[in-house]
Parts: C-alpha cells; structure tokens; sequence
C-alpha cells in the first residue's frame, strides 16, 4: 500500500464510500494518476447489484449500510435496491 499525504489509499477509499457522488468521480482515478495499482469496490459492489450499469450512466450509488454487514439487523446484502426499483421503473 502507498502512503500519500492524507494517508493512505486504504483511508481516502473509505472516506471517499461515504459520498456517494464522490464515489462515482474517483473510481479509477488513484489508478489512471499512477497513484495506486488496484483500486478495491467491495461495500460498492456489495451496495450497489448493478455496479456497472450504474457506472456506465453515471447514476447515483446506493448507500452502504454498514449495520447490515455480518448479520446483527433484519436488513443486509440482498435488501440494496438496484437502480430500476430506485427510479421507479
């Protein structure tokens, strides 16, 4: 992992899942600059069961609901509605 002023890539991903809009500008960014070899999209994927078409137009993300994660609440990995169910399509 490299370290740059702001800490790691490790730290500006996760803080960069908490904004959805954000999320959807950096995504390959540390990549592209030569900053990082791999970017991780694990919550995302997990978020989001249509991550590549949201990619792909630009759509907002789902938030990640971090209680549900490991079971401990009545939501979890299947309850993330994709982006047809969210427009109301």
């Amino acid at each position: 992992m490299r370290v740059i002023s702001g800490g790691s890539i490790e730290n500006r991903a996760r803080f960069a899942l908490e904004v959805a809009a954000a999320i959807t500008e950096e995504i390959g960014a540390d990549v592209e600059s030569g900053l990082a070899d791999l970017e991780s999209y694990g919550q995302m994927v997990l978020a989001n069961p249509d991550f590549v078409e949201r990619l792909k137009t630009h759509s907002p993300m789902n938030e990640v609901m971090r209680n549900g994660f490991f079971g401990g609440a009545a939501v979890g990995y299947s309850d993330y509605p994709t982006l047809r169910v969210a427009q109301g399509v």
